[in-house]
């Protein structure tokens, strides 16, 4: 599968509401709110807690409000397309996950080893430019909803990791 060019976080927006607004019945399956699509940049705890408060605005009853996200790297195109009720997309990538992991990478690894691992992980994180946020009704499956506009969105576009 080719990976196409989306452009920026505010750009896919538009490109990825045009191309669902295509197919209504896709979109009504779905849950997805096309008429609150937006974009946050950079994925940091701030874009977070802004994320949170419109999607609460828009499902002021809701207990939790779900959403699909198409991640955007910043050669302008999807890395990811994900869904979550919580902060996941906005904590950055680490190449060791865990303590244990991270115990043992300092114990076995050399302090330049070591250095070489922050130093990867770091340009991982940076060449994150942000993410398409795709609000979901709360009355909606969200991970159906993933499976069809997902799978939607990545046929169409690509993406580094098309699995979801």
């Amino acid at each position: 599968m080719s990976i196409i060019g989306i452009g920026t976080p505010e750009q896919a927006a538009d490109k990825i509401t045009q191309l669902l607004s295509k197919d209504p019945n896709l979109v009504q399956q779905a849950g997805a709110n096309l008429a609150h699509v937006f974009y946050e940049a950079p994925l940091d705890k701030k874009h977070y807690d802004d994320c949170r408060r419109r999607l609460k605005q828009l499902y002021p009853k809701a207990e939790r409000v779900g959403y699909i996200w198409a991640e955007i790297n910043k050669s302008d195109n999807i890395i990811v397309v994900g869904s979550t009720y919580t902060h996941d997309l906005f904590e950055t990538y680490e190449l060791l996950k865990g303590n244990t992991l991270k115990k043992l990478a300092k114990a076995v690894l050399s302090d330049k080893e070591n250095a070489a691992l922050a130093d990867y992980q770091s340009r991982i994180n940076s060449a994150i430019a942000g993410a398409v946020i795709i609000p979901i009704s709360p009355e909606k499956n969200l991970r159906e909803a993933e499976q069809i506009l997902g799978r939607r969105i990545i046929d169409t576009y690509g993406a580094l990791n098309p699995n979801l």
